[in-house]
């Protein structure tokens, strides 16, 4: 399932990826040419544009043409319009693009075009490039960008460890508490590295992926009209995604190193769940620490795209760190099983039951949240 889901999300990421690099690409085409391309007269020898349709009935406008020019006194031919090349529907840049090239096609008056000096047979006749492209192209660069990446380090993560777990299942087939090295050394490392790279994936793309866009919003808002509104409004988005995004960063920098020290290993129903949690840093004078221990159970059921995943939660149990309120590292977490509740259960693909300790204090700056996964087995001896 993990090799599958790796090589699944192969394609996802690449597409995000050709995305990004596309987007930067022509931007940055467009700034060299801009900068250092003389600039030429040109005629207009042919324009056409054509549409297409797709599947789901949308048109789409392309306008393919040839112009000539004389670079060092050489006659030159080009077919090179823009730095984006394909149909597209856009917003209206394609058709004023065909009007005005037919226009000066009719008339026989010159237009100008960018010529790159070292190869005089390059050239391009609307160098600037498009910001309402650049806004469509990052939806895919970050959409597929994040599930494609996220899914493959997921999976590459998960192979890694099913690897080096196999050895263990084969030396303790019935103790599946034994399968998991931080279950049988009953210190328990925190998610936040997965979640801060999950946020710093996603703030990456985001802002990688509409950087061009600051730089086009002074033009846009002298020109007037309603898109310099739509290009404040994605900006406004781009800020507050990203500013969401950086909590579980900064949570991590903060936090990274924390862990979860259990007093044995497995934990049964019925029986005392004994924790301490172990941070890198103290808290601050007045902190509290609150703990919740749950019981999920994630049923799966269906397949394919008419798979669901329903979460229930079966139990839980709340309680303040008996460690008081002082500055400290340490905080400590006692309660009592529930006898009548299940155990661990990872293995079934249509049922999985999770027993997870989610400890949280407010404090300034970012607040202190970490997720643990516990190891809880009915029929186990504890060590």
């Amino acid at each position: 399932g993990s090799i599958f889901l790796l090589l699944f999300s192969l394609p996802f990421a690449c597409v995000g990826l050709a995305m990004l690099g596309w987007i930067w690409h022509s931007v940055w085409s467009s700034r060299v040419a801009l900068q250092s391309w003389r600039e030429v007269s040109a005629t207009i020898e042919s324009v056409k544009m054509e549409s297409h349709r797709g599947s789901k009935g949308g048109v789409s406008y392309e306008v393919t043409g040839s112009y000539s020019y004389e670079f060092e006194g050489r006659p030159h031919v080009s077919h090179r319009l823009t730095f984006d090349s394909g149909s597209d529907n856009i917003g209206d840049f394609t058709q004023n693009l065909y009007q005005e090239l037919k226009a000066a096609k009719t008339s026989g008056e010159p237009l100008t075009c960018r010529v790159n000096p070292a190869s005089p047979d390059e050239a391009v006749l609307k160098p600037a490039w498009r910001p309402e492209m650049v806004m469509f192209k990052s939806l895919f660069s970050i959409l597929f960008g994040g599930i494609g990446v996220g899914m493959f380090a997921m999976s590459a993560l998960a192979i890694r460890q099913e690897w080096g777990e196999r050895s263990l299942r084969k030396e303790h087939p019935a103790e599946p508490w034994r399968w998991r090295r931080d279950w049988r050394s009953k210190i328990i490392p925190t998610k936040l590295a997965a979640v801060a790279f999950a946020a710093g994936l996603a703030v990456f793309l985001i802002n990688a992926s509409t950087a061009p866009l600051w730089t086009a919003l002074p033009e846009a808002w002298t020109a007037g009209g309603a898109f310099r509104w739509v290009l404040a409004g994605v900006l406004a988005l781009v800020v507050a995604a990203t500013g969401f995004c950086l909590r579980p960063l900064l949570r991590w920098l903060r936090f990274r190193g924390t862990r979860l020290e259990i007093a044995h290993a497995p934990l049964t129903p019925g029986a005392s769940c004994q924790a301490r949690l172990v941070l890198p840093r103290e808290l601050p004078a007045g902190a509290r620490v609150e703990f919740v221990l749950k019981c999920v159970q994630r049923v799966t059921t269906g397949s394919g795209k008419r798979s669901r995943t329903t979460t229930t939660e079966l139990w839980s149990h709340r309680a303040t760190a008996t460690d008081g309120i002082r500055p400290a590292r340490t905080a400590g977490f006692s309660c009592v099983i529930p006898a009548d509740q299940p155990g661990t259960l990872s293995d079934d693909a249509a049922v999985t039951i999770l027993w997870e300790l989610t400890a949280t204090a407010d404090i300034p700056g970012a607040d202190l949240k970490v997720d643990f996964e516990l190891p809880v087995f009915a029929a186990a001896k504890a060590v």
